[in-house]
């Protein structure tokens, strides 16, 4: 065998070897939060991240079925979505403010938690997901002219 054919051998077997490992995207909600059945979990802001690629509020747990005392990461969309998508901008989450909200436990075995709804301090429920309904009545136009 020539070292030509050898290379392109070593590669295809290196990519055939490669296509069958489990990788675990980073943006792969489900992966990481699948359909885990939603819960309510209530606590007050610790610590707040409000950066890309995704906001994160550490909480200590007040409510819910976590024992209370625990502290847990609640993630959840990048600033700029949550902004335009969902009307959430920075300073209506601060530390200490009461926090009640709806989502999925890390099926990785830590405390974190995928944050679809959101109460602040006792105000109105803030849905932070759209369902596939909702996204598909959002779809821009192509470019271009329109027909009238």
């Amino acid at each position: 065998m020539n070292s030509k054919m050898k290379t392109l051998l070593g590669g295809a077997l290196t990519s055939l070897f490669l296509s069958t490992i489990s990788v675990h995207a980073h943006h792969s909600v489900v992966a990481e939060f699948g359909t885990a059945e939603m819960f309510e979990i209530g606590g007050v802001v610790e610590k707040l991240f409000w950066t890309d690629p995704h906001i994160r509020v550490r909480i200590r747990v007040t409510g819910g079925p976590i024992p209370e005392g625990e502290i847990w990461d609640a993630v959840s969309h990048a600033p700029g979505l949550l902004a335009r998508t969902y009307g959430l901008y920075p300073g209506e989450i601060e530390v200490g403010d009461r926090l009640v909200m709806v989502g999925r436990p890390s099926a990785f075995n830590v405390n974190r938690f995928s944050m679809r709804n959101v109460s602040i301090n006792g105000g109105p429920t803030r849905q932070l997901l759209r369902s596939r309904e909702q996204r598909t009545t959002e779809v821009a136009p192509p470019p271009g002219p329109q027909s009238q």
